[in-house]
């Protein structure tokens, strides 16, 4: 590409010009479609993802993340119902992950 790092040229216009994918972009992504999958799944694997814990004593501090809370944070408590119809879910995935690129 005959690229410096003197030339200062912005990661995005890299990508943009190598066609190689962001990151995060790319994370994203799969984790949207992997939490689709799974909450389409009629197994184990939905019913441990949805599990709460009842522990009697709770740690100190913030609450751990799991990794459906920024799905709840982008499509509320019910983001799961919204799986069932594949259309609909597949066309909120640039929503998300546009969501994750802007910061």
């Amino acid at each position: 590409m005959g690229i410096r790092l003197q030339d200062k040229v912005s990661n995005i216009n890299l990508r943009n010009a190598s066609k190689i994918q962001d990151a995060v972009t790319r994370i994203q992504y799969l984790k949207f479609q992997w939490a689709g999958h799974v909450a389409r799944a009629n197994n184990w694997s939905n019913l441990v993802n949805s599990w709460i814990p009842r522990a009697d004593v709770r740690l100190r501090g913030r609450p751990a993340e799991r990794w459906d809370d920024d799905l709840r944070r982008c499509f509320g408590h019910a983001w799961r119902r919204l799986t069932t119809d594949r259309k609909s879910w597949n066309s909120r995935r640039e929503a998300y992950v546009q969501e994750w690129t802007d910061f």
